[in-house]
């Protein structure tokens, strides 16, 4: 081999060696990987504010009418008021009276219910009607001051005898209104909400 093969030769190792060492130099190639996910992991937070709890308040209740909205004491009897109804007549069992002048008056009639009623007898009811003061329940109206009762009519139990109502009978004038129940200790009770 003469020196211009060994030249050849050198020249080709020569250039070999440098392409093998320039390798790590060259730019790598971009190679796929997993992306991470992006989590929001961020939590609003919320400063702690310093504004009192406020609670319900207590608002205190109406007054409570005795004898419609709670049971009304009479002495030894305990009584509400069923019912106020206005007619030209006063009926009690088989009896029936008329108002004696219908032009101008009528019968207010209070329809008490009896709680816990006694068992009594016929003279027992007229009794204890009148110790309790029931027969001097008045009324008071727009046009009177106090109304006598007309009448009262117990009603019992056929069974066993015990009271269960009693109706008072008031003769009141057609045009008048705003009638109060009267108890015999002065108490008075507004009508008004159950007069038809």
């Amino acid at each position: 081999m003469g020196r211009k093969g060994i030249a050849l030769v050198l020249i080709a190792l020569l250039a070999g060696s440098l392409a093998c060492d320039s390798l790590p130099f060259l730019t790598p190639q971009p190679t796929a990987s997993p992306t991470p996910t992006s989590t929001d992991t961020s939590t609003p937070t919320s400063a702690p504010t310093d504004t009192p709890t406020t609670y319900p308040t207590r608002t205190a209740s109406p007054t409570r009418i005795p004898g419609i909205e709670e049971p009304l004491e009479i002495e030894d009897a305990t009584l509400e008021i069923a019912n106020v109804i206005l007619r030209d007549e006063f009926r009690c069992k088989t009896d029936s009276e008329p108002v004696g002048n219908p032009d101008a008056e009528q019968f207010l009639i209070v329809l008490l219910n009896v709680v816990k009623g006694p068992k009594l007898t016929p003279y027992q009811v007229t009794k204890w009607v009148r110790d309790n003061g029931i027969d001097r329940l008045g009324i008071r109206s727009s046009a009177d001051d106090f109304i006598e009762p007309y009448g009262n009519c117990p009603i019992q139990n056929g069974d066993n005898l015990v009271l269960t109502e009693i109706h008072l009978a008031y003769v009141v004038g057609r045009n008048a209104g705003g009638f109060f129940l009267v108890i015999p200790d002065g108490r008075e009770i507004p009508l008004e909400s159950l007069v038809p």
